[in-house]
């Protein structure tokens, strides 16, 4: 039996298809508050891939933010960003990172600025 603030933790060995014993392990209170975050309406990131915080705000929002390039996809940002202010969140990494954003029809491109 799980209480709150628990998780169940189930390991799967691939190669034998045997499943390790079950352990119940406590969940971090910051993990929980950024699991819930969609509740208060806003995104909460702790060192993600830009990929997958574009992937969320598009979630949210009829204009796509799409990115130019491995190495800007995986880079790691963090913060905590209302779900509808996809062109704030744009023009922070515009101001602070390098990255240039061009406006498409349906879509906003990041890059990395060319120096």
């Amino acid at each position: 039996m799980l209480t709150a603030g628990e998780k169940l933790v189930v390991r799967f060995d691939a190669g034998t298809s045997a499943v390790r014993p079950v352990q119940i392990a406590p969940v971090p209170p910051v993990e929980i508050e950024r699991a819930l975050a969609w509740q208060e309406r806003r995104l909460d990131f702790v060192s993600v891939p830009l990929e997958e915080i574009a992937a969320e705000f598009n979630r949210y929002n009829h204009r796509k933010l799409i990115i130019t390039g491995t190495a800007l996809a995986t880079q790691r940002f963090g913060g905590t960003f209302r779900p509808d202010d996809a062109a704030g969140f744009v023009r922070m990494l515009e101001s602070n990172f390098g990255i240039v954003a061009e406006q498409g029809k349906d879509a906003t491109i990041l890059r990395v600025a060319v120096p």
